[in-house]
């Protein structure tokens, strides 16, 4: 299923610190593609940091239609936890970004042999399960540099993932596993671009949504 979250432009200003977590530019509205109910639930909160009573977003679920070229043009960013199962609805999301929208994809929990392609230059090639009473940890490194905010960053090392996936591709790296494996990437696809986040995060398989602070 999939929810329109639309963002008052006076309540969401384009040096908000938010505003890299979603990458919504101020005008402003978002489109999410998820199946669990506590990913929706912690996008929901990490737009809304002040409670409903502030009108900060609206959301308007859309029960389960196909995606379509005329649903998602009015929307600037779209989420996405994992990736539609229908190749037409994946090149429907890469010409979104190609025509200047944004798109940020959380790693689907399997990747069948041969990988997933997400745009020409850009795949997920296998998933990959943390070791035997370990999770893997981002980096450290993403306190001191890059566009992270620091409350983002701080959730991020403190997140425990039981799972995460492999890309290739063109790809710049934003934030990293603790053995250097990319975490969170972007990729200029046409006028738009992609950010990528290698591991999946339902609440199987991490702790990541449980903060406020996410996405």
């Amino acid at each position: 299923k999939w929810s329109v979250l639309s963002i008052p432009s006076d309540k969401f200003p384009a040096d908000d610190r938010f505003s890299f977590a979603c990458g919504v530019p101020p005008k402003s509205a978002a489109g999410l593609f998820t199946e669990e109910q506590s990913i929706e639930t912690a996008i929901e909160a990490a737009l809304n940091p002040w409670g409903e009573k502030e009108n900060f977003f609206s959301v308007r679920k859309i029960g389960e239609p196909e995606l379509s070229n005329e649903n998602i043009a009015p929307l600037s960013f779209f989420i996405s936890d994992g990736l539609p199962r229908r190749a037409e609805e994946i090149k429907i999301l890469i010409d979104f970004v190609e025509k200047g929208g944004g798109l940020l994809i959380f790693s689907p929990e399997n990747i069948p042999e041969g990988g997933i392609r997400i745009s020409p230059r850009l795949r997920f090639i296998s998933a990959a399960d943390a070791p035997s009473g370990n999770a893997f940890k981002a980096d450290k490194d993403i306190l001191s540099s890059g566009p992270i905010h620091e409350d983002l960053g701080n959730t991020l090392c403190s997140a425990n993932f039981a799972k995460r996936a492999l890309i290739e591709g063109d790809f710049t790296v934003i934030a990293k596993f603790q053995d250097g494996q990319p975490l969170l990437c972007s990729s200029s696809v046409g006028l738009g671009t992609v950010y990528i986040f290698c591991a999946p995060i339902g609440s199987k398989f991490s702790n990541f949504t449980e903060n406020p602070v996410f996405p």
